[in-house]
């Protein structure tokens, strides 16, 4: 936890009660590492990946995007101010 929040990745990781009785290796599985990348650091898969998907991402985002022009049909729902205050899922 201390190495991933020290790398400076944009985030920070909490080790949750549940996460206290895994394996690496249970861990590993339920955040989808495939068998080939296991020679490799987890921060550094980590880093690989983050890095794909900003890659992806910026060369199909464009300059500027209004979903009301896009989506003209769901204009007024979609510029309508909706409390989330009460959510719960942050």
């Amino acid at each position: 936890v201390d190495s991933m929040n020290s790398a400076g990745l944009g985030f920070v990781v909490k080790l949750q009660d549940w996460m206290k009785n895994q394996s690496m290796a249970d861990m590993m599985r339920k955040n989808g590492l495939m068998e080939d990348r296991l020679n490799v650091s987890l921060l550094e898969q980590h880093r690989q990946t983050l890095n794909q998907r900003y890659a992806r991402v910026l060369a199909q985002t464009p300059s500027n995007f209004d979903s009301a022009t896009y989506w003209p049909e769901c204009a007024q729902i979609i510029k309508q101010i909706h409390n989330q205050g009460q959510c719960g899922s942050c």
